[in-house]
């Protein structure tokens, strides 16, 4: 993956410090604002990104908040679908700029095309202290007590594949995509995040046998809008209440989702 400053075009690609993810969540869980509060050191990504073509790249914007007055560095790490997120998370530097909240425009890439259309998640943690440190990564292996760690945000995102067999892209630039991509399905949002971690999909299918094989219960007949409390049975870890694309069913401060019990469905 290559992570660029974007203006009118691409600058020179970032230099990205490797990291341990479970190393990030912890100090993440550790940083989690009390309850009926704000972490000072925020994230807020596009929701997701869909790739046009697999050796292309796309630009976003990331809107954060501060209060060391940085850019804060950000920690990134692909998740796939129902697995445990890459084991190394790739950190860029935080910017001194004297700003406590904004937004930058980035460029995204990824080295190696895959040969199968790939759908992920893509963990952005942001990480900041007095400073703005530079490279955060011997911090975090320290577990330092000089940086904040903020919730994590969650990205889904599409890489079409470069093989023959790849299926086509069925929402091309400018056309509206179908009323409901998932036929008698429920389109919707399976991510959900506790202390232990991530999974699922921001933007997903759900089947009704799928649905109902996993909780014994009836397919909704739409997605939970953001604030639906009880998003997941948290004794089976199993989300129940499939929160609307681009959501999240968060479970504890940690994830953002405070004491709710089952947690809230917020992006």
């Amino acid at each position: 993956m290559t992570f660029h400053d974007f203006d009118r075009e691409p600058g020179p690609a970032l230099t990205l410090s490797t990291v341990a993810t479970d190393a990030i969540r912890e100090l993440a869980v550790r940083d989690a604002a009390p309850e009926g509060s704000q972490s000072g050191v925020r994230v807020v990504g596009p929701g997701s990104l869909r790739f046009a073509s697999s050796s292309g790249g796309m630009d976003f914007e990331l809107a954060w908040q501060d209060e060391f007055g940085c850019r804060p560095a950000f920690c990134f790490s692909p998740c796939p679908k129902n697995a445990r997120c890459f084991a190394t998370s790739a950190c860029s530097p935080a910017v001194r700029d004297g700003l406590t909240n904004g937004m930058s425009h980035h460029w995204l890439t990824f080295e190696k095309p895959p040969e199968q259309t790939v759908d992920f998640n893509l963990l952005i943690a942001p990480v900041s202290g007095p400073g703005c440190p530079e490279d955060v990564a011997p911090l975090i292996d320290q577990a330092s007590a000089e940086i904040t760690v903020g919730p994590p945000e969650f990205v889904g995102v599409r890489v079409p594949g470069t093989g023959p067999d790849a299926p086509p892209d069925d929402a091309p630039p400018g056309n509206d995509p179908p009323s409901n991509p998932c036929g008698d399905g429920l389109h919707a949002s399976t991510a959900a995040c506790t202390p232990l971690g991530t999974s699922g999909l921001l933007d997903a299918c759900v089947s009704r046998a799928e649905y109902q094989s996993a909780t014994g219960m009836s397919l909704p007949a739409a997605a939970a809008p953001d604030g639906t409390t009880g998003c997941m049975d948290t004794q089976r870890g199993v989300v129940v209440k499939p929160c609307a694309v681009g959501s999240t069913c968060r479970v504890a401060s940690a994830c953002g989702g405070g004491s709710t019990l089952g947690g809230v469905c917020a992006r």
